[in-house]
């Protein structure tokens, strides 16, 4: 769990099967096109998530916060994949307040709140796309992969208008390919069917002392698929037991058995060019023996004497 040293008492957390998932730390500096906090008041981190698992974003104020002002509240405001997905406020936070937020909440009319669970997906790659598709998927991939919350001091004020509406939230489980630009971004986020419900109470407005988009702080998780971790080079590749490990693709046993024909075939060139070699042009410790080695003559041939083997 990050702790932010401007303020070590909040905490939010990612839940999935019913256990905390591990974070592991961001190298890359926090960059948003929205919201801005200096580096003690930012979290940024990995969680490693599983397909079809549905998740929860856990907020919590440890006993002996402090607010500035009495009616102050402290309000948590949640993003995945770029898309508002509703938050949490509470006011009484001296001796501690803890809110899981496991449901997406929007307005879908005028009369209604919808709640859509929460669930990982994994992200189908696609080759060939039109170009129509592929500047859609451009505009889907900001905040793809990513859950952002951010934590306000805020107050309520008048009521606000209940008659506006909220697009609907949408799921994200195929990109191209040549939209990701080799960015290892692994799973996207389905929203589950809505469960519409007409609201607890009122809607107030709410005012922010330290301004929307300078939140008092920001905690960034990455979610990624193991592989995904280790591609990144987040966690390391856990060691092979075998040559082939059992994870691997097809594709990937492919390409190593190509790499390792090549390499047999280029050590038999190797062999067969040195053989080549040896046979032909001696080396020069076996061309000083050739060279000091006394020549032997024919005694009888020696003396000119010329003999002749045939019968006649």
């Amino acid at each position: 769990m990050a702790i932010l040293p401007a303020h070590p008492k909040l905490s939010v957390t990612i839940t999935s099967n019913n256990r905390t998932l591990p974070e592991y730390p961001d190298p890359s500096p926090f960059v948003h096109k929205t919201f801005w906090g200096p580096p003690e008041s930012v979290s940024s981190v990995y969680v490693e998530c599983e397909s079809d698992t549905e998740f929860q974003i856990n907020y919590e104020v440890k006993p002996g916060f402090e607010l500035e002002r009495r009616h102050n509240e402290v309000s948590f405001w949640a993003d995945v994949n770029g898309q508002s997905i509703g938050g949490s406020w509470s006011g009484g936070v001296r001796y501690g307040w803890k809110k899981c937020f496991s449901e997406a909440i929007t307005r879908p009319n005028e009369v209604d709140m919808a709640y859509q669970t929460l669930k990982f997906s994994s992200l189908e790659k696609l080759d060939n796309v039109s170009v129509d598709r592929l500047n859609n998927d451009r505009k889907s991939l900001d905040g793809l992969g990513e859950i952002l919350v951010c934590v306000y001091r805020s107050y309520q004020t008048t009521i606000i208008d209940e008659r506006f509406v909220q697009r609907p939230l949408e799921s994200v489980t195929e990109m191209s390919e040549k939209a990701l630009k080799g960015q290892a971004i692994s799973h996207g986020v389905v929203f589950g069917g809505e469960v519409r419900e007409p609201p607890e109470r009122p809607h107030y407005k709410r005012t922010y002392p330290d301004g929307y988009y300078t939140p008092l702080a920001i905690f960034r998780f990455k979610y990624r698929s193991r592989e995904a971790l280790q591609q990144e080079l987040i966690i390391p590749r856990s060691p092979s037991r075998s040559v082939t490990p059992a994870a691997e693709t097809n594709q990937e046993r492919l390409t190593r058995l190509k790499r390792e024909i090549s390499h047999i075939k280029a050590e038999e060139k190797s062999h067969v060019r040195n053989r080549a070699v040896k046979r032909e042009i001696p080396d020069d410790d076996e061309l000083q023996i050739l060279e000091s080695r006394p020549r032997k003559r024919n005694s009888v041939l020696g003396s000119g004497v010329v003999i002749d083997l045939t019968d006649d």
